[in-house]
């Protein structure tokens, strides 16, 4: 049997330089029972993806951002025979929506490594997989139970055992496509040292708020596998809380002799000193901090659980470490005014004066699964035009929000963004969804 995952190609953003990591995990999950191909729509053309569709299952990466490409992705997958299922953040969010596409067959939600072994291994009867809604005579049969699979000790075997991943072409996308432009990296890779955020921001659609962590002995492994096998000079560790809690940290600082950089993301309400002080042991030269506003009013009603104050706290600490503090901003968040949109540009500017501080803007992208976009939708107004996530459309849904949560006009958002990513060595019109 052969599994085929796709990334469709999302419209408006700039092709990422991320090894796939989630489609890895699931590859891996299954590599033994099946060979295993990912079509990686960032670095390989809508054409041919389509053109190389052949596989027995094809499990595809749902994003509402590629929503308007998908029907043709399915419909030649369904033509070739394929059994089409659906996973992502996306699709946990809203998964009958996927079945308004006659191709569907079944939509993984949450976690889908036991789900997709369990498939494969009953010969594509989903009804003994767990977190599997799939259609049976013209019904849709929900999930008779839910898990949540445990975090692997590796990613690294992709290049041995999945096929499609031209690791290559995901380095030479990293200077198109990077929003750190102050970080100096030739050859960087991503690792994920831990899944999962318990933070309820209200822009946030995931749906993994259980952390999960990796043994600190795995990950130094993998680290050290990658510098071997592809000469890595860089490592970029995307989970999402890396300074949540202590005794991880205190265990992979103990491990761990760095050969090469890294960079984190980071929660400013986890930072201590002591963390500070053995991050940067631990070669961490750079940490993506999700600021988001000026606004302690924004803040505030966003899920932002900290102060002004302690944004600026966190910031020097950080930079007199000698850590380069990369900021995070989205506007137009719920309440966001003409006011909160002056003080998130004062306190940019504020920070600015700091030569280690290195801000960039997103304008909101309204994501089903979100917080925000539940308040949204909900509105008598709307209830019956977001009914069905298959009908996304950035430009109207961002519109919509804006008029309805915010007394901001889109134009004017727009023009904030353009000039501080410019600033920032940024392309201004480019959104930059990470």
């Amino acid at each position: 049997m052969k599994m085929q995952f796709i990334n469709v190609p999302a419209d408006k953003f700039p092709d990422p330089w991320y090894m796939p990591l989630g489609q890895i995990l699931l590859g891996n999950a299954i590599k033994d029972i099946s060979d295993v191909e990912i079509l990686d729509g960032t670095i390989i053309s809508r054409k041919e993806i389509l053109n190389r569709i052949d596989a027995d299952v094809v499990g595809i990466n749902y994003t509402t951002l590629s929503v308007k490409n998908i029907p043709e992705f399915v419909k030649v997958a369904k033509a070739k025979g394929s059994y089409v299922v659906f996973g992502g953040h996306a699709a946990t969010a809203e998964p009958l929506s996927l079945f308004e596409l006659p191709e569907t067959d079944a939509v993984v939600v949450g976690s889908g490594e036991t789900a997709l072994r369990n498939l494969l291994e009953n010969k594509l009867n989903p009804s003994q997989s767990p977190n599997t809604y799939y259609r049976k005579n013209g019904q849709i049969i929900k999930p008779s139970k839910q898990i949540d699979d445990p975090l692997p000790h590796s990613f690294k075997s992709f290049s041995r055992h999945i096929h499609g991943l031209d690791v290559e072409k995901y380095l030479e996308n990293y200077v198109k496509t990077t929003t750190f432009p102050h970080i100096v990296a030739n050859r960087p890779m991503n690792i994920l040292s831990q899944k999962g955020c318990p933070e309820r921001c209200s822009f946030c659609a995931r749906y993994d708020k259980k952390i999960k962590r990796r043994n600190p002995k795995d990950v130094i492994d993998e680290i050290n596998y990658l510098i071997d096998e592809y000469r890595i000079d860089y490592v970029f560790d995307t989970a999402d809380t890396w300074a949540l809690g202590s005794k991880w940290i205190d265990e992979f600082s103990q491990m761990y002799s760095p050969q090469i950089p890294m960079s984190i993301f980071a929660n400013i309400r986890d930072i201590t000193l002591n963390k500070l002080d053995k991050m940067k042991k631990c070669g961490i030269e750079n940490i993506l901090f999700g600021i988001e506003s000026g606004s302690e009013k924004i803040l505030k009603s966003n899920g932002k659980r900290y102060s002004l104050q302690r944004i600026k706290d966190v910031v020097k600490q950080t930079t007199q470490r000698g850590i380069s503090v990369s900021g995070s901003f989205v506007i137009g968040l719920i309440g966001e005014d003409y006011k909160s949109l002056n003080e998130t540009t004062q306190l940019i500017d504020e920070l600015s004066v700091n030569e280690k501080f290195h801000p960039y803007m997103n304008i909101i992208i309204p994501l089903p699964g979100s917080p925000l976009w539940k308040d949204f939708t909900m509105d008598k107004k709307f209830i019956d035009k977001y009914n069905n996530s298959l009908s996304y459309n950035l430009k109207e849904t961002r519109s919509d929000f804006l008029n309805a949560r915010t007394s901001v006009e889109l134009g004017d958002l727009r023009k904030v963004r353009d000039s501080l990513n410019l600033k920032a060595g940024l392309e201004t019109q480019v959104e930059y969804a990470r």
